[in-house]
């Protein structure tokens, strides 16, 4: 089983992507940028607001509905129009500062 692929560019935080309302985007799950396969695992949406969790309260999350949610490969219907919330880029967390958030379109 593999937890970790060491093989993604980490960026620093002066050249991290920071997204902004009304941007679509594209954040990966785990450390995985497969957009295909049996690694592919994220959620595509437009961004409409920036705020805290809405369990976890704290932090800079993008709030969006999701258009398109992969995981292992498949696409995953049921989903479709839920709210999704993801960390900011550059937010941290126990793998340090995260950088799963790509700008699409």
């Amino acid at each position: 089983m593999v937890i970790f692929n060491y093989n993604i560019k980490i960026n620093t935080m002066d050249t991290v992507y920071k997204a902004q309302v009304g941007d679509n985007v594209r954040s990966h799950d785990f450390t995985y940028r497969d957009i295909e396969g049996p690694n592919a695992c994220y959620v595509e949406g437009m961004v409409e607001s920036i705020e805290g969790h809405p369990i976890y309260g704290s932090g800079e999350f993008l709030k969006f509905k999701i258009t398109k949610k992969i995981f292992g490969g498949k696409k995953i219907s049921e989903k479709i129009g839920e709210y999704n919330w993801v960390p900011q880029n550059g937010a941290y967390s126990i793998m340090g500062p995260t950088d799963n958030v790509e700008k699409i379109g």
